[in-house]
């Protein structure tokens, strides 16, 4: 089984950066200087992407390096001396295959992993396995004559090629053969491990035109709906924006690209906390929301609702006449509306605010 420590911290951080790196320190048994490690970057195919937009310098150093040697040091993946006026950083000569697969049969769940997310395509996870491994999963399971149809997967996605029509073409490019997967690909690697902006021609249906979206900086790809999201700062908007992939014409080859950072505070786990999927309105914020629900003559409504609120915040509470009001504090937009909408206009009462109680009944 690969090296517990490196399942358990790799997962949130740069894979490809942090394997290199820990390949090149375990190739110098006799440690390595932040120096060291900072040329070796410097001379690396991907560490040279990170110096385009400083062109003219002598010398770039990635100011990143210090502190994740001593974050590896921290979480005891790499061991620190003091020689002279400076530390040195190594592998132990002990845990030196840490880096290799130890046992093949205790991989089997992380290529089960691998093979579940790999249903959405563009997302790189059998090659990010295969560099933490250091070794291709073709060969790991022909060790045990083992095939990938052998693995199965215990989780079954609801979001399939058959059910999101829009997977796997571009159904507003100018070339339907441009692949949805291909742009997912290109995005994942600029968020995971690149960071330069980017720009691209998008679909917009706010104007309803085709713009041109120029130093976007990629936060994050997010899935609603069955529908996958680029979630990036927008300079020409001057705010975070979720632009759907599906509606991204072309990425722009030649452009000259700025480094970038992720803000620290950026948070997708309470971004949307007051969201029902991908929308905010950044001008009126969340909001009180209420409307009142009865049982149609088929189906019982409130029960499904409970049972599947539309928000975190939701509130039931039982009225006289068989009527429930549901009461929420979130941004209203386009999904609360189709949400509330869904339950039928002759099964709903006093939708507050008003604007959005025409929204559902006329909008």
């Amino acid at each position: 089984m690969i090296h517990e420590k490196l399942i358990r911290k790799f997962a949130s951080l740069p894979v490809r950066k942090i394997i290199d790196i820990l390949k090149f320190i375990a190739s110098k048994p006799n440690g390595v200087s932040v120096l060291d490690v900072e040329t070796f970057w410097e001379q690396h195919e991907d560490g040279r992407k990170m110096t385009r937009s400083f062109k003219g310098e002598t010398r770039i150093i990635d100011n990143t390096i210090r502190n994740l040697l001593n974050k590896l040091v921290l979480d005891k993946c790499l061991f620190r001396e003091k020689q002279g006026k400076n530390y040195l950083y190594f592998i132990d000569k002990n845990d030196q295959n840490q880096l290799k697969v130890e046992d093949s049969e205790g991989i089997t769940d992380l290529i089960r992993w691998a093979l579940t997310l790999k249903k959405y395509k563009g997302l790189i996870f059998f090659e990010e396995l295969e560099e933490i491994l250091n070794i291709s999963i073709e060969d790991i399971l022909a060790e045990d004559n083992l095939k990938l149809d052998d693995i199965r997967p215990f989780i079954d996605f609801e979001t399939t090629d058959e059910v999101y029509s829009g997977w796997g073409k571009n159904v507003f490019a100018d070339q339907i053969t441009i692949k949805v997967s291909d742009h997912m690909a290109y995005f994942y690697k600029i968020i995971s491990f690149i960071n330069e902006t980017v720009e691209f021609t998008y679909r917009s249906f706010q104007v309803d035109e085709i713009i041109t979206v120029s130093h976007a900086e990629p936060y994050l790809l997010k899935e609603h709906n069955k529908r996958w999201y680029l979630i990036a700062f927008d300079p020409g908007k001057n705010e975070v924006f979720p632009f759907s992939i599906d509606r991204v014409i072309k990425i722009t080859d030649s452009f000259a690209s700025k480094n970038y950072q992720i803000p620290r505070d950026f948070n997708p786990r309470t971004y949307w906390k007051d969201c029902v999927g991908v929308y905010m309105d950044k001008q009126k914020g969340a909001q009180k929301v209420s409307f009142e629900l009865k049982n149609g003559p088929r189906y019982n409504n409130q029960k499904y609702l409970i049972s599947s609120p539309m928000h975190a915040s939701q509130k039931a509470i039982q009225l006289e006449n068989g009527w429930m009001r549901f009461e929420y504090f979130i941004h209203i937009g386009p999904e609360v509306v189709r949400q509330i909408r869904q339950w039928g206009v002759e099964n709903l009462c006093n939708i507050e605010p008003e604007e959005l109680d025409e929204d559902v009944r006329f909008g």
